[in-house]
């Protein structure tokens, strides 16, 4: 299968900014996210973000630690998923 990364997505799609983005890919939120946010514009940080963390046994990295460290506040978690905002 062949895979794009967020930016290219949203570059595709000629998106300029992120309200919120809801990220669930089984187990790989942290391959994903923590390059997008090493390498993408600051325009395109999504405002909110809710992940899906019940596989993060999976993750190479904690990317919901990385966030809330870099530039995102916690909100609440539900059994499946953490809501973060900038």
């Amino acid at each position: 299968m062949q895979a794009k990364t967020l930016e290219t997505v949203l570059n595709e799609y000629d998106v300029g900014s992120v309200t919120c983005l809801k990220i669930d890919i089984e187990g790989y939120e942290d391959r994903a996210l923590i390059p997008f946010f090493d390498k993408a514009p600051e325009k395109l940080f999504p405002q909110s973000m809710i992940i899906e963390h019940i596989s993060r046994d999976s993750w190479k990295r904690d990317c919901i630690g990385y966030l809330l460290e870099s530039r995102y506040d916690y909100v609440c978690e539900t059994r499946n998923n953490t809501f973060l905002r900038s």
